[in-house]
């Protein structure tokens, strides 16, 4: 599996189990989806962004496999 799937699949899996990383610490500025969103789609929006790294990370290693 090349590494660009393997680096998406861990930041995905970042994204479903702690949605809160980037609001606390890691970078100060707010984005503008914490801005915009409530707390509650702010967790559903890091949770769908997690499925999707996975998923392309996924499709990535499967087009680059063969």
């Amino acid at each position: 599996m090349p590494l660009a799937s393997i680096i998406l699949i861990l930041f995905g899996l970042i994204y479903l189990v702690r949605p809160n990383i980037y609001k606390r610490g890691i970078w100060k500025k707010t984005s503008v989806a914490q801005r915009i969103l409530s707390p509650k789609q702010y967790m559903i929006y890091m949770r769908v962004m997690g499925i999707i790294s996975i998923v392309l990370a996924l499709v990535i290693a499967s087009l680059l496999r063969g």
